[in-house]
């Protein structure tokens, strides 16, 4: 029997990815200190799961000391339909020993896949028509926003140039791009493109009201062209002919539908000769093809999980499953205002209940004090 300890993770975040983890050989324990988990029986054939890099300093040195396995979790980069800041189910994730895709300063596992892995032909193939399915099923990370043509107003010549923005406190940008921010980007974008016609788009889970970082417009028209809202990536990206962004996985996609992209942060898809950089990393010397970048990226490195058997899967049936949801939200109504009224409710109900009990912490503090 293997023993799992989850570090912190929250009721509703353990209900969205515990069927990525469940099995008939593994015991499951919800920590939330190193005490609480040597309480739980914590040894050197346990594992220990981090969200991301929100790790306990004491349980992670004392994983490290004791040659205990230890797991960053993330939410994988074919999620779900709809954005997970809204609560959204998510469809694939990644589970790392290394580090995280995100944070270049220690390298990741898949980093490790992308600097080392024999790639073979059948792997290649596999995902070259991957890359294909989501290219005509207009797949992305989030798959909710419309897919509807937006007006550009390019004079003849111009070259449009699209700016992902990203979310303020995102960890991709606190640590892949720690000295940028969604302004500055625009502003280094015009001074490199002075001549070009460039649109910003706001990141969904920003232009959602979920997370933090929604610029003035009056602000971003001094140097972007156009701002666009509630159109797809896949959309945007198509309409670009170049994409430049700090970390976004938005400059992935743009690389799977092989368009120009310029990193001026070190996102997990920069240092491969494939994206053109601002900065570098010196761990990064291999040369890849964009079939090696995606057969890590999609199929080696993520878990994928059939939202309807519960089981995990592979990254061409999840691609397909997304495919349905977006058809369903565009032609059912009951199905998509459903989704949307859940996406905007629950993000703000967790909200309140947090506030909620802060404020009774804080007040049951100030009590005992007096």
């Amino acid at each position: 029997m293997t023993h799992y300890y989850f570090y912190k993770f929250s009721t509703i975040k353990w209900y969205m990815i515990k069927d990525f983890f469940h099995s008939e050989n593994v015991t499951i324990h919800h920590i939330f200190s190193l005490d609480n988990a040597l309480e739980e029986g914590l040894n050197v054939k346990s594992e220990v799961f981090f969200w991301g890099k929100k790790v306990d300093e004491k349980l992670l040195e004392y994983t490290f000391s004791h040659s205990i396995k230890t797991n960053y979790v993330e939410d994988g980069f074919i999620r779900s339909l709809g954005l997970g800041s809204s609560l959204s189910r998510p469809l694939s994730i990644v589970c790392d020993s290394r580090g995280i895709y995100f944070d270049p300063m220690q390298k990741s596992d898949l980093e490790h896949l992308l600097s080392t892995y024999a790639f073979d032909e059948a792997l290649l193939k596999h995902a070259k028509d991957l890359m294909k399915m989501i290219r005509k099923l207009k797949i992305s990370k989030y798959n909710s926003q419309d897919d509807v043509k937006v007006k550009l107003y390019a004079k003849p010549g111009q070259k449009i140039v699209l700016i992902p923005g990203q979310v303020d406190d995102d960890m991709s940008v606190k640590f892949g791009a720690p000295d940028m921010s969604n302004m500055l980007l625009i502003e280094k974008v015009r001074k490199k493109r002075p001549n070009d016609y460039l649109v910003y788009k706001p990141h969904p889970d920003v232009l959602s009201g979920n997370r933090d970082g929604m610029l003035d417009e009056e602000e971003i028209l001094k140097y972007a062209d156009q701002m666009v809202i509630n159109v797809s990536i896949d959309m945007m990206i198509s309409l670009s002919d170049e994409v430049h962004t700090m970390t976004s996985l938005s400059g992935f996609d743009a690389l799977v539908r092989e368009k120009p992209v310029y990193t001026y942060g070190m996102p997990f898809y920069a240092g491969w000769g494939l994206t053109i950089d601002e900065k570098k990393c010196e761990r990064r010397k291999r040369e890849l093809t964009l079939e090696e970048l995606a057969a890590a990226a999609f199929i080696l490195y993520p878990k994928y999980l059939n939202p309807y058997t519960k089981k995990l899967t592979d990254p061409d049936n999840v691609v397909q499953i997304l495919e349905e949801y977006k058809n369903s939200y565009k032609k059912n109504l009951l199905f998509k205002y459903s989704t949307v009224t859940l996406g905007y409710v629950l993000p703000r109900i967790r909200r309140f209940i947090k506030f909620t009990i802060k404020n009774l912490s804080n007040f049951y503090i100030h009590e005992r004090q007096n």
